[in-house]
């Protein structure tokens, strides 16, 4: 949703003010109303952009890992909250008590 400021002097704020009371809209709306009306009488038509789906690249380690550490070491990636908790299988081995 986008906004329009729009500068009128006092007779055309109580003109707009009027129009939506008489319509029973408010004022923003009763505006976007007026401005669609008018294109479709007029026919003028915006063509909404051509969204087009691109892969994107991903860098596939030889053993299927997907991503790097800092070190340049393969990592797994997960997907969901244990994704974002990043604990290593070298993590959990050190503080077991084995």
């Amino acid at each position: 949703m986008k906004n329009i400021y729009i500068r009128c002097d006092e007779t055309t704020l109580q003109l707009a003010k009027k129009l939506a009371e008489n319509n029973s809209r408010s004022m923003n709306k009763q505006l976007v109303h007026m401005i669609n009306s008018k294109a479709r009488e007029e026919g003028i038509v915006i063509e909404e952009p051509k969204l087009e789906l691109v892969k994107d690249k991903v860098k596939i380690h030889p053993h299927g890992l997907e991503s790097w550490d800092a070190n340049g070491t393969p990592v797994e990636t997960t997907v969901g909250l244990s994704g974002l908790v990043g604990i290593s299988k070298l993590d959990s081995d050190r503080t077991s008590n084995d």
